[in-house]
């Protein structure tokens, strides 16, 4: 199994904030097919591996059948998680607790818990590196601080101040390189994951209207030879890690909607392709982007209004189909998937694939 290679971990205050009243909702998901897997070069798919969501207001996480998109099992973890993380190697997913002070580890394999890792500070978003044996965490919006987290050990073993609150992590694993968005900074800190220093961080310049673009969202290409960040702006600002140099600016999305800011929900490695969404005050759009030069931007994936809003996507990793996750006042959450969703009657708060 390979799970996507940036994971979102939301906090369930981010969840209620983004749900206010405003537009209706129309969405539509469009699945990579196994015809476009053949063509790409992927592998001929095998049976589909389990869906992992995470359910915090039952203290839980669900096991879902992604071919017909029902719930197998719910099983008790005894705290609200607000973000999963799944290990690139082993059946085990990491749930941020929503107290902040320990990711809880899960058997997906075993469904049973495999014990706590506790961590100093909140954890507002994680990269895993290495075969697995590391998570990076950032801090998020109240921490200056990455915590780097040996699965191994169970334990952190090294903290990085990066000087400024945090929003957004990618792993570049071709040059072992952190990037962190740093919104109130409008910039993008860089540290060596072999020595711990942090680098010169990238300046993100303006975007939209002349405005500071503030990175908020990042992901890095399967080979990490790329890293892209979505900003307040409704740019993406498309990185070029082996100099630390800014290669490209666009914008993405409609122009109609105030206050809109892109990020990103997931990766597919297999076809080195993300998710992004484009969020404003009234509505928002889903697409696909191409996570190598030119960094295409693909076709809209879905449209929402504000009661309704696009939280996590997943690519199953055997057919290349996908699955977004939504949350919505009526019904709680969605999960969308090929020609068919679930309705789970509660928030959600992450998704991914487990082995």
């Amino acid at each position: 199994m390979r799970p996507f290679s940036s994971s979102v971990l939301l906090s369930v205050a981010a969840v209620l904030a983004i749900l206010v009243v405003g537009c209706s909702a129309t969405t539509a998901v469009r699945p990579v097919t196994v015809l476009e897997r053949s063509v790409r070069g992927a592998p001929a798919p095998s049976p589909s591996p389990e869906l992992v969501v995470t359910l915090p207001a039952l203290s839980a996480i669900a096991a879902v059948d992604p071919a017909s998109l029902t719930i197998k099992n719910i099983f008790d973890v005894g705290d609200q998680i607000t973000g999963v993380l799944i290990d690139p190697n082993r059946p085990l997913a990491y749930l941020e607790s929503h107290s902040g002070t320990s990711l809880i580890i899960f058997n997906v394999a075993g469904n049973r818990l495999a014990g706590t890792i506790s961590v100093p500070d909140t954890v507002g978003g994680g990269a895993t590196a290495g075969r697995g044996d590391r998570i990076y965490a950032a801090g998020g919006f109240s921490s200056n601080f990455v915590s780097e987290i040996s699965t191994v050990q169970k334990a952190v073993v090294k903290t990085i101040d990066v000087g400024a609150s945090t929003s957004g992590i990618a792993y570049s694993a071709a040059f072992h390189r952190l990037y962190v968005g740093e919104p109130d900074t409008n910039s993008i800190a860089v540290i060596d994951t072999v020595t711990g220093i942090q680098r010169k961080s990238i300046a993100a310049g303006k975007c939209r209207q002349q405005n500071n673009c503030d990175p908020i969202s990042l992901v890095a290409s399967s080979d990490g030879l790329y890293v892209l960040a979505g900003t307040r702006q409704q740019t993406i600002i498309a990185i070029d890690a082996s100099t630390d140099s800014i290669i490209s600016k666009e914008e993405v999305g409609l122009h109609h909607c105030c206050r809109p800011a892109a990020f990103f929900l997931g990766t597919d490695p297999a076809t080195n392709e993300a998710v992004v969404v484009v969020r404003g005050c009234c509505n928002q759009e889903a697409y696909s982007v191409s996570l190598e030069p030119p960094f295409t931007l693909g076709q809209q994936l879905g449209r929402a209004g504000d009661r309704t809003r696009f939280l996590g996507a997943a690519f199953d990793p055997t057919t290349g189909d996908l699955y977004l996750m939504q949350a919505n006042q009526k019904n709680g959450g969605t999960i969308l998937g090929p020609n068919r969703k679930l309705v789970l009657g509660t928030l959600p708060s992450g998704i991914a694939f487990a082995q």
